[in-house]
Order: structure tokens, then sequence, then C-alpha cells
């Protein structure tokens, strides 16, 4: 009688992924995804592939984790040491639109007034907005975080919206008052006997109407250009 020796093989329980993790894009449009595998036993990220499981566009990554990566689906397959592989998949996710802003811009009502102001209202990207004014193009230290903006005379300011992720909207906004009046006169008379008639002459420089013109015996209100007489 012949003897059997069973040899036992233990072929383990072969590579499995225990997790993919994906870090989500912050900012519409960027590349800052990135994606980090868990396996039993170790193993690498061997092809990843953005279009389909055929990984027919994949490439070689060679280490647990990949970044710089934008939104989307990505298939990914690992190897261990000894050849053995796993698959998966997983979606990296983004902001559905960019921060952006609407800006509504009251100017001063008169020369060298300081009564205008800018309102903002945000929008897009991910809620939790703030708002901050700078004094020049540079953005280096804020001079203000109101919104509306007010108590502002001519002037040119420059605005930066903060979504919660830190993803910015900016704009450079003038707040523009009126150009300063400005009027001529002129004082003619023969003589300054009773009977002689004197006048005065005001030509205004620019098309606002809420002018008032004085002198001896004249009071005219909301005056355009002309001759005014005591």
């Amino acid at each position: 009688q012949r003897s059997v020796q069973d040899t036992i093989f233990d072929l383990g329980t072969g590579l499995v992924i225990s997790s993919i993790a994906p870090t989500n894009v912050l900012c519409f449009g960027d590349y800052t995804g990135a994606i980090t595998i868990t396996s039993a036993p170790a193993a690498t990220i061997y092809e990843i592939d953005s279009v389909s499981n055929t990984y027919a566009n994949a490439y070689n990554i060679g280490g647990t984790s990949v970044s710089s990566l934008g939104a989307g689906t990505y298939y990914l397959r690992v190897t261990d040491g000894a050849g053995c592989t796993d698959t998966g998949s997983v979606a990296i996710t983004e902001p559905l639109t960019a921060v952006t802003h609407s800006t509504s811009v009251t100017n001063p009502t008169c020369y060298n007034s300081n009564n205008g102001s800018v309102t903002i209202i945000p929008s897009g990207g991910t809620a939790g907005y703030s708002v901050d004014w700078y004094a020049t193009s540079s953005y280096g230290s804020n001079i203000s975080s109101a919104n509306p903006e007010i108590n502002l005379g001519d002037s040119t300011l420059y605005l930066e919206v903060l979504d919660a992720n830190g993803c910015s909207s900016r704009e450079t906004i003038t707040v523009t008052a009126p150009a300063q009046e400005n009027a001529a006169f002129s004082y003619s008379t023969t003589s300054f006997c009773n009977s002689d008639a004197a006048s005065y002459t005001a030509t205004f420089t620019d098309a606002m109407e809420f002018y008032q013109v004085s002198g001896p015996g004249v009071l005219t209100v909301n005056a355009t250009n002309g001759t005014f007489s005591p």
C-alpha cells in the first residue's frame, strides 16, 4: 500500500483593497484632488484610468496615493509584490460652479461728498462667504470687511470675495463722484442810478440743474444758464 503525503499550500485570502479615500477638489475647475488606497497585503496603485474600467488610458502610479486630480470618476487597479491584483473605483467631486458675485454701486451725489456705497452679493462655490476690500491691486492687507461698504467718495477699490473653501472672486470697482460744479458770472450796468437796469449773467459748465443764483434783489433756485436781473 502506497502512502500518500498530503501537502497543504496556504494560498491566503488574496489581495483586497480595504479602502479608497478621495480628497475632493475645493475650487471649481482646479486639480487639487487626490486618491489614497489601503490594502491587505500592502499594495501599490498599478494603474489609474479616468475614462473607463478597461484601463485603455491607464498610467502607472507606483505608490499608494496619487494627487493633482480633477473632478471625476477614477478606476484603479492595484498590485502587490506577488503579482496579485484588485480593482476599485472612486469619485472625486468639486463645487458645482465657481465662486462669483454681483456688484451694486451707488455713486456719491455731489463732488467731494462721501455718501457712495458698494453692495456685494456672493454666489457659487461653497456657501460661507467673506468680503474684503483692499486699497491696492497687490491685495496685501485689507482695509475693510464690510458689506455694504459705505461712506465712499470718488475712489477705486479692490474687492476679493472668498467662499468657505478659500476660493476667490476678485474685481476692481470704481466709485465716481460728479465733477465739480463751475459757473462764470458777469455783472454789467451803465450807472448805479435807480432807473438803470443791472443784470447778472450765470453760465454753468455741467449738466446739473440744481443751482442757486443770488445777488442784490435776486434769488433764483434750480436755475439754468441765463441772465438774472434784480
